[in-house]
């Protein structure tokens, strides 16, 4: 093994550690396997972190958790109006909106866009066209609209995907 492999693979057993409280000066330690930390400035050449903010005060991660939660929020008469999945499917009665907040892509200029899925109970007909007593479970997948502000977010569209 020469030399340059060797340092080649004690670089490869580097751990990176991002420290968002330096998020300004772009710092990132290096912990080397002895554990001895050693500081190089990054210069920014348009890569984004995960930690990217949207604004100075909030990262995305957690303007993506505020947008899924006002969408998880939305009391039932908002969330009929604004995907009418009644068309869809007759005599479904909402028990839920699903989302996760990874799925919101957040512009910017505040504009998002992201999946949820309607929990929706429906009334069946068993064998022989009889309508059972109880009701059967459907997820209803949707694309969700709106824009997200310092004065709160909001939904415009809940769209059925076809």
């Amino acid at each position: 093994m020469t030399a340059d492999t060797g340092a080649v693979s004690s670089r490869m057993q580097n751990t990176i550690v991002h420290h968002p409280e330096q998020e300004g000066n772009r710092v990132v330690r290096l912990k080397s396997s002895d554990h001895s930390p050693i500081k190089r400035m990054l210069e920014d050449h348009g890569h984004t972190l995960p930690s990217e903010t949207v604004d100075k005060a909030m990262t995305r991660e957690r303007v993506q958790k505020r947008v899924a939660e006002a969408v998880r929020g939305l009391d039932r008469q908002t969330v009929e109006k604004l995907s009418d999945f009644t068309k869809v499917v007759p005599d479904a009665r909402l028990v839920t909106l699903e989302v996760e907040s990874t799925s919101f892509d957040i512009k910017s200029d505040g504009e998002f866009k992201g999946r949820a899925n309607l929990l929706v109970r429906v009334p069946f007909e068993g064998f022989g066209g009889k309508r059972a007593s109880t009701l059967a479970s459907l997820a209803i997948p949707t694309y969700v609209q709106g824009s997200v502000s310092d004065t709160g977010v909001s939904v415009q569209q809940i769209l059925i995907r076809d």
